[in-house]
């Protein structure tokens, strides 16, 4: 009879251990999971970059005027970080062409010091000159960063 209820005891034990490393995986896994949710919920809420940035003197540096229309080829403004220190920032033109490599990148900009930028199209950015907005001609830009990100309406003042 000692022979039987060893064997027997040996199965109970390889049900328990295998039970029990069954619910340590799940454990496991569900922890993982809610770590790895809790992180990437925190990365993609950002503040949005106009609230973020302050822009300031937009003027297109290179342009050309024909007819009743300004063609802008190069164009320049000032990015201030007032929302804190903003590291890694793309500045990505939505209008015109310019190619991704080309795109303003900073590593850090630090909160209160002003940036020069300058972007240049590849292909002309074309704005009627009879319909300037009374605050500029519009261009469009997605501003990304770790703290900051979203799209920003730049008024080019000057030319």
């Amino acid at each position: 009879m000692k022979g039987k209820t060893t064997v027997a005891r040996r199965k109970t034990k390889r049900k328990i251990n295998k039970r029990t490393i069954g619910i340590v995986s799940f454990i496991i896994i569900m922890l993982g999971m809610i770590i790895v949710s809790v992180l990437y919920q925190n990365r993609t809420q950002r503040i949005p970059a106009e609230e973020y940035f302050e822009f300031s003197q937009a003027i297109a540096t290179e342009w050309n005027v024909t007819g009743n229309s300004i063609q802008i080829t190069r164009l320049s403004f000032n990015i201030t970080a007032v929302g804190g220190d903003a590291k890694e920032v793309y500045v990505q033109p939505l209008q015109g062409a310019v190619a991704i490599e080309e795109w303003p990148y900073f590593p850090k900009l630090i909160q209160g010091n002003v940036t020069g930028v300058e972007v240049a199209y590849t292909s002309a950015v074309t704005y009627s000159l009879s319909q300037k907005e009374p605050y500029g001609w519009p261009a469009d830009f997605r501003i990304t960063s770790i703290e900051a990100a979203g799209k920003v309406t730049i008024n080019i003042t000057k030319y």
